[in-house]
């Protein structure tokens, strides 16, 4: 994302131009549509980009220490798969016996298995952040601008969100009957968006360090059922015909 290029032109007292933003996340939506509103109503781009791109330096550090999970979980997987034959076919020069299929099939199941439940995970703690970020943005930038009552609510739509994570629910709650007073009396509500827009970061980062710890139990889980199973199966078929030659 071009956020340097744009906080340049921003410390120079330009007006940040026309930016081919790249799609990560809802970062790329957000910076896109909050800098439009920057042309098109004066919405100060010194109130939003900083702090912007101190939460996207986290998320970029947090998405790095996944992808090392992610990795470090796929090699061991491969280190454990490589030992294990190599044992099967040096064991098998020694005292002949069958390929046991049950092994190589678990093996093979196991980074599959460690795959979608990587993705799984993702869409299920993380995707559901994205349309709370966006119209929570959009709600703040229109009502630092002055629109209109029926145009903030209009362009943010942040009454039709439907949460469905708890984390989520308790978030809208606190913000769905302070909007119904504002919509209906006026009464001021930006320094609550605020408020609860930091809320939504932290809830965020919390839900990443769950999905951290959650994802190091299932590569330790599949260490655990998928290879060590698998080993002990290969060992006991390349040992079984020797110990029944000795009980012979």
């Amino acid at each position: 994302m071009k956020i340097f290029d744009i906080e340049e032109e921003l410390y120079c007292g330009q007006i940040p131009g026309i930016y081919a933003l790249e799609e990560y996340k809802f970062f790329g939506t957000i910076f896109h549509e909050l800098l439009e509103y920057s042309r098109v109503f004066g919405l100060p781009p010194n109130s939003f980009i900083p702090r912007l791109r101190v939460y996207l330096g986290r998320d970029l550090r947090f998405e790095k220490e996944v992808e090392k999970i992610f990795w470090e979980g796929m090699a061991q997987f491969l280190l454990i798969f490589i030992i294990s034959w190599a044992f099967k076919f040096y064991a098998a020069t020694i005292i002949p016996s069958s390929t046991n299929y049950w092994a190589l099939i678990l093996q093979i199941s196991g980074p599959i298995s460690f795959v979608l439940a990587f993705f799984f995970l993702r869409k299920q703690i993380l995707l559901p952040f994205s349309p709370y970020f966006g119209a929570y943005y959009k709600l703040w930038a229109l009502l630092k601008v002055g629109c209109s009552t029926g145009e903030i609510l209009g362009k943010s739509k942040v009454l039709e969100l439907r949460p469905k994570a708890s984390a989520l629910k308790q978030i809208h709650r606190k913000i769905k009957r302070p909007l119904k007073s504002w919509e209906q009396q006026g009464t001021p509500i930006a320094p609550l968006i605020e408020l609860v827009m930091e809320e939504l970061w932290e809830v965020y980062d919390q839900e990443f360090q769950r999905f951290h710890k959650m994802l190091k139990i299932i590569s330790f889980l599949i260490l655990a059922f998928f290879y060590l199973g698998a080993y002990f199966m290969l060992v006991w078929g390349s040992l079984a015909p020797f110990l029944i030659d000795l009980e012979g």
